[in-house]
């Protein structure tokens, strides 16, 4: 958790992050998730509510939501019946949802999957886990 502090509020990377979480923000989250969410998404979220990234590889730019729209977007986008354990936490910003693919249980792949058509069928890998997910932030400058 000491580098992703690092990564996050430590200067250097190219992540522009928001307030921390609430308690609150963070409880509505949990209860909401349908699995346990891996601790380096949590403790990103408690550090900073959402933010976004330059990334090294695909996709190159990365918005991670607050933990409320990560709620909201997984409900309003219909993300549970449309692509059965994933759990989209963010977008690149454009027409592709950023998720865990919690099929095969911990720990998530992170998985890309387009708005449209919303489909595994059409899901590409990211990362083997969220650690090497956000460990993907390139330097500044």
């Amino acid at each position: 958790m000491k580098k992703l502090r690092a990564l996050v509020l430590g200067g250097g990377h190219q992540w522009d992050g928001d307030v921390p979480a609430s308690p609150g923000e963070m409880a509505d989250l949990i209860a909401w998730s349908p699995v346990p969410l891996p601790a380096e998404y949590l403790e990103l979220l408690r550090l900073s509510n959402g933010g976004h990234a330059s990334l090294a590889g695909y996709p190159s730019y990365s918005r991670i939501w607050p933990a409320q729209t990560a709620i909201e977007s997984n409900q309003d986008y219909e993300v549970p019946e449309w692509v059965p354990g994933f759990v989209a936490f963010g977008d690149d910003g454009g027409e592709v949802l950023i998720g865990f693919d919690t099929r095969a249980g911990s720990p998530y792949p992170v998985r890309a999957v387009p708005f449209v058509p919303m489909a595994w069928s059409d899901a590409t890998d990211v990362a083997g886990d969220f650690k090497e997910f956000i460990g993907r932030l390139l330097p500044s400058g």
